[in-house]
């Protein structure tokens, strides 16, 4: 097979070169809009610094797609088979496989390359189908399925269709191997911008509609491209790739575009108007910075005292207070956190939590300089939080020198998890411009000196951010997540920057405008006589207030503090303008919460003997009764095995539980008691590769002080993956006919696994010697399918296997590969048909 394949690879080469030279002839006498003498460079507002190659799809009619870059010899395209295609205004759409491809090398878009180590590849596109394989060749500057500088392609999986690019450098493949892709379901059949840029650096990014979607990076350099490749559309060189779909622009940079500039190609649409060049401002300029949607804002200008302003002039003023004056350093539009203290808001950010509901959006905005790469916990940088374990946001700094993003939605925990990262060692002790966005489709990025560097889908929605969380900066308002270093600026929008407005404010640079003169804060509402504090299932051993209840029925502590003496009355209620009558003043009293799960506040008020009246005080606590209302502890909801000693814990309890702790023993030595949570992450203790189960105990302690018998729960830990082979492959009894140009091959695999046993299995296919291996059949419990073969080809199939600890073994190799050749029945070469001439 391999040598036929060879064969036709230079059966392939003789025909695009023949029909090159007849495309020539034919080409000249057809009307067309833009000759090659005739074209010029649109005068629009793309971007054209490093513009290699440009299409736009104006002519209208025609067999040649013209290159309007005006950057040297224009590469102008042919199309071979005109039926296959219909022109639109604007747009080419190829609705039958064909090709179109260059007369000559792309050897114009091979020296700039080469010349920067930079490539940029831009599509406006509308596929036919959201699902095509292959890849399907959008853009490519290739030789053959094998060889090729770089392809912008299209495949799919049962999960939906997604852009695919390889790249050639000196260390990937001839094939542009390992490809970058995006994630599945990310194509549509709907007008879309896709953009692939590669820095001289190695980063890579596939931007769709103007956001990043995949970063990845690419090592090595450009330098082996062959100056030999010809550009195509909607093919491969050689055939057999087909796309199909409309093209309404296709441009080529030797550079890689910033994210300003992908915007600003996205921004100014698939069809240029004739707006003047305008090229992303390369120098800060204060006074630039974004405002739209901004919902607070901190400059740090004060250069004295214990409040940092919000100057956003948004709303009510959000104002910071450092709780340690002393343990700042305050400098020209600078604050440094010198040691551990807190900056945080008297108030809720209620501001920033409707901005972020109404729009389902949120941007968080820094310019820091870290004193220290070794942080962790993580260390809160700004936070929108109650305490280490309830949040609406979080930009913190973790182990690794990472960056990292917890954002509550209501797909993920209520502490923000799982996050987003970035790679280790992206902390560093220089100033730093982080910008994290999420975006109502989900899309979430985190965005270092205006560049994108990760990316993630966080899916859910922001409905249920706590109006109560305050904002903090510097640490968590338990005090145990400190952050050192500097703070330049802090801002947060109540909706997601894209990455030109990101790249707007890195360019307007730390400040926004003048100096802001200090203003005095805000007066606290409520009588400066009468301090006090409500804390709902209070723990008698750790002083702190559960996070949850398993029951409505719960007991509220309350302390005036210095001023207890002369407090003589107290009222209580769910919401601050609906409070219950005045009763009696007594430290504790019990309460109801109301129905329905959910995070729930109380509220209290003080009133003294000479008629005083407090401010409002309040606590809240999650009221979960999922679990029910009885002691008890589950390991993973009561799995039986796991594959990792990393495990989360269910720990339902009574009612007016205040405190419980958690130990591997059941000694309880030296365990203090914590606040008492419904669900805990844990970590089990393993004992090497003996089979020992690990057991988790677990007792509870509530408001009085009373405490519960010990629970426990044990799992069987499961290091070892399961093996999979493909056992058997042997060709079906039909589709052998002439007429008929698909053979059914039944396929048999199994696995083994002598622990927790095997749950499904991943088959994969390849086709010939050099194809890709694809996915066929994606966790299945079954043991045998029939694959639907094309005659004259090769088959090989693997396959994986996952146990029900969640262990998968590798791909199976050697033995556990099974290959099989579908012998020809009907010859039948790929059509490629010329104007004029009969495909007979």
């Amino acid at each position: 097979m391999r040598q036929k394949r060879t064969r036709m690879r230079h059966f392939a080469w003789g025909v695009v070169t023949l029909l090159i030279g007849m495309m020539g002839i034919w080409a000249a006498t057809q009307p067309i809009s833009a000759s090659r003498g005739q074209s010029t460079v649109p005068d629009n507002n793309r971007v054209t610094d490093g513009l290699a190659a440009l299409y736009t799809f104006d002519e209208g009619n025609g067999a040649v797609v013209t290159d309007v870059s005006g950057v040297g010899d224009p590469l102008d395209l042919y199309i071979f088979d005109g039926r296959a295609t219909d022109w639109g205004e604007g747009y080419l759409s190829v609705h039958h496989p064909t090709l179109i491809t260059s007369a000559f090398p792309g050897t114009k878009i091979v020296d700039a390359a080469k010349s920067s180590n930079e490539i940029t590849i831009e599509a406006w596109i509308t596929p036919k189908y959201s699902k095509q394989d292959g890849p399907a060749r959008i853009v490519t500057l290739s030789a053959d399925p094998y060889n090729r500088n770089f392809t912008l392609g299209q495949t799919s999986s049962h999960r939906g269709g997604r852009f695919d690019v390889r790249l050639r450098t000196t260390i990937t493949s001839d094939n542009g191997q390992p490809s970058v892709s995006t994630g599945s379901g990310s194509v549509s059949d709907e007008l879309t911008h896709v953009v692939y840029t590669r820095r001289a650096d190695g980063a890579v990014t596939i931007y769709i509609n103007g956001v990043a979607v995949r970063i990845d990076s690419r090592a090595g350099s450009l330098s082996n491209w062959d100056a030999d490749f010809r550009l195509a559309l909607a093919n491969e060189v050689s055939g057999r790739r087909p796309w199909l779909g409309d093209f309404h622009l296709v441009a080529i940079y030797g550079k890689a575009l910033g994210v300003a500039e992908v915007m600003q190609n996205y921004r100014v649409g698939p069809e240029p108007d004739d707006t003047p060049p305008v090229d992303p401002t390369p120098t800060p300029l204060p006074g630039q910075r974004v405002s739209e949607g901004i919902q607070a804002l901190y400059t740090f200008e004060e250069g004295e005292g214990a409040v940092v302003h919000d100057v956003s002039e948004v709303g009510k003023a959000l104002d910071l207070y450092v709780f340690d004056a002393g343990r700042v350093t305050w400098g020209a539009g600078t604050l440094t956190v010198d040691e551990r203290t807190i900056l945080s808001s008297a108030f809720p950010a209620k501001k920033i939590v409707d901005a972020a509901r109404d729009s389902d959006e949120i941007t968080i905005e820094a310019w820091i300089t870290p004193s220290d790469v070794n942080l962790d916990g993580p260390a809160r940088i700004v936070s929108l939080s109650q305490n280490p374990h309830r949040r609406n946001f979080t930009l913190g700094q973790r182990e690794g020198a990472r960056y990292d993003v917890r954002l509550r939605t209501s797909e993920t925990s209520r502490n923000g998890m799982p996050s987003l990262a970035t790679a280790p060692g992206a902390v560093t002790t220089e100033l730093t411009h982080v910008v994290y966005t999420r975006n109502a489709n989900g899309t979430a990025t985190i965005y270092l000196d205006g560049q994108p560097v990760a990316v993630k889908t966080i899916e859910g929605t922001l409905d249920d951010w706590s109006s109560w969380h305050r904002l903090a900066l510097a640490n968590e308002f338990s005090r145990n997540r400190a952050w050192l270093g500097t703070f330049h600026l802090v801002a947060i929008y109540g909706r997601a920057l894209d990455g030109g407005e990101v790249s707007q404010n890195y360019a307007a640079g730390t400040r926004d405008g003048e100096p802001i003169d200090p203003v005095e804060p805000p007066p606290v509402p409520g009588s400066p006589a009468i301090n006090g504090e409500v804390t709902v299932n209070l723990g008698p051993t750790n002083g702190e207030g559960a996070i949850h209840s398993t029951s409505q029925a719960v007991a509220l502590a309350v302390d005036a503090g210095s001023t207890a003496g002369s407090i003589t009355q107290m009222r209580w209620g769910l919401a601050e303008d609906a409070l219950g009558d005045w009763v009696g003043y007594a430290p504790q009293l019990d309460a109801t919460l109301a129905d329905g799960d959910s995070e729930q506040r109380v509220f209290v008020q003080f009133r003294d003997s000479a008629g005083n009246i407090s401010t409002v005080y309040s606590d809240t606590i999650i009221l979960d009764r999922s679990q029910g209302a009885d002691f008890g502890v589950s390991i993973n909801e009561g799995a039986g095995w796991t594959n990792t000693t990393e495990v989360m814990l269910t720990l339902p309890a009574e009612a007016r539980t205040a405190e419980m702790q958690v130990s591997n023993d059941g000694g309880f030595i030296g365990i203090p008691w914590e606040p008492y949570t419904l669900y805990k992450p844990w970590t089990v203790i393993s004992y090497g590769t003996e089979l020992i189960q690990p057991v988790v105990y677990v007792r509870y302690r509530n408001v009085d002080g009373s405490t519960s018998p010990v629970y426990q729960d044990d799992i069987i830990l499961d290091l070892q993956a399961p093996t999979s082979q493909v056992t058997q492959t042997a060709l079906g009894t039909s589709g052998l006919a002439e007429d008929d140009t698909v053979t059914p091959i039944v396929v048999s695999w199994g696995g083994d696994d002598n622990l927790s046993g095997v749950l499904w299995h991943d088959v994969q296919v390849k086709v010939g010697d050099n194809g890709e291996w694809t996915d066929w059949l994606v966790q299945t419990e079954n043991s045998e399918a029939v694959y639907d073969a094309v005659q004259g080809e090769v088959y090989s199939f693997r396959v994986r296997s996952e146990d029900n600890a969640g262990n998968w073994s590798d791909f199976s190799t050697g033995e556990g590969v099974q290959t099989i050749e579908v012998p020809d029945s009907v010859e039948a070469d790929y059509p490629i048909f010329l104007p004029g001439v009969s495909a007979d």
